[in-house]
C-alpha cells in the first residue's frame, strides 16, 4: 500500500476514507482495487443464498453478478472460486443485468442483498 499512498498509517487511513471509500472498485483503475474493501465472495455468496434459498440456479447467476460488480475482485478470481473462466463471469454478469432490467421483482431482490453486503 506504502507505494500507491505514501505516509503513516493514519494518513492513509484519512485518505481512504475521504476519498477512496465512497468510490466503488474500477477495472480501469487497478491500483484501486489494492485499495478497495468490497464484500467477500463468501459474503456475497451466502446472502445471495439466503435470499434465493428456493432458486439455486437464479441464486448462483446472481452471485456471480454480485461479485463482478460489488467484490473487486479479478474475474480470473471469481470464475476459479466457482470452477469458470473469466469470460463465463463476464458473459453471465451481462446475462443477469440484463435479467434485472426487465424483473422488477429480481431487482428489488438483487438491491436488497447489495444493501446488505456493501
Amino acid at each position: 500500500m506504502a507505494s500507491l499512498i505514501l505516509g503513516g498509517n493514519d494518513f492513509i487511513n484519512e485518505i481512504k476514507d475521504k476519498y477512496i471509500k465512497s468510490r466503488k472498485a474500477d477495472r480501469n483503475l487497478p491500483s484501486l482495487r489494492h485499495l478497495f474493501r468490497g464484500p467477500s465472495i463468501e459474503g456475497i455468496t451466502k446472502e445471495t443464498e439466503r435470499v434465493f434459498e428456493e432458486d439455486p440456479i437464479i441464486a448462483k447467476k446472481a452471485i456471480l453478478y454480485l461479485c463482478h460488480k460489488y467484490s473487486g475482485k479479478p474475474l480470473k478470481e471469481i470464475g476459479v472460486q466457482f470452477g469458470i473462466g473469466e469470460s463465463a463471469v463476464s458473459q453471465n454478469s451481462r446475462r443477469f443485468a440484463e435479467l434485472l432490467s426487465k424483473d422488477s421483482k429480481l431487482r428489488r431482490k438483487a438491491d436488497g442483498i447489495k444493501r446488505n453486503i456493501v
